[in-house]
């Protein structure tokens, strides 16, 4: 029945949780499992209710994340799984809802997205994918409501953007897109909100 894990195991050293653990009405993840070592999840720990997960297994050596683990009610994903070692995602993890995805998935080492991964309702991007190995963004990625792009997708491997990404209420871009393989930008990309763009494409 748990619904709060508010730091519950935070900064312990568990290497693995009971086979029965899957939270099924757990909705506040704040930094529950943070800065353990954690290798895989319970099968069955999907989260369906989670809307809080800033923290939750940050700094931890997840390989891999549960293939239904969807996360479909996430708003704020601020730090979830930053500093850990994933390649990929669940196919179905879109985060439709997700509006805080300040470094979630920031220094793992993913190489691809989910197609499905458009982002829609996100605003703050901050360090979200920094430092992985991206070299491409699904086609539908567009970022209509990103207004904090700072460091978002800084040291991957991009070399183009999605048609449509024109960032139209971006105001923060510092970092943005720096050290990736950016060959040219978008035609509509104007920018027309952009107050701090420092660094933002520097190194491609």
């Amino acid at each position: 029945l748990l619904t709060d894990g508010n730091g519950m195991f935070l900064n312990n050293n568990l290497t693995s949780l009971p086979a029965g653990m899957t939270l099924p009405l757990l909705t506040n993840g704040f930094n529950m499992f943070r800065s353990n070592n954690l290798t895989s999840l319970p099968a069955g720990m999907t989260l369906p209710l989670l809307t809080n997960g800033n923290g939750m297994f940050l700094s931890n050596n997840l390989t891999s994340l549960l293939t239904g683990m969807t996360l479909p009610l996430l708003t704020n994903g601020s730090n979830m799984f930053r500093s850990n070692n994933l390649t990929s995602l669940p196919t179905l993890m879109t985060l439709p809802l997700l509006t805080n995805g300040s470094s979630i998935f920031y220094n793992c080492s993913l190489t691809s997205l989910p197609t499905g991964m458009t982002l829609p309702l996100l605003t703050d991007g901050n360090g979200m994918f920094l430092n992985n190995n991206l070299t491409s963004l699904p086609a539908g990625m567009t970022l209509p409501l990103l207004t904090n792009g700072f460091n978002m997708f800084r040291s991957n491997n991009l070399t183009s953007l999605p048609a449509g990404m024109t960032l139209p209420l971006l105001t923060n871009g510092n970092g943005m897109f720096l050290s990736n393989n950016l060959t040219s930008l978008l035609t509509g990309m104007t920018l027309p909100l952009l107050t701090n763009g420092s660094n933002m494409f520097r190194s491609n």
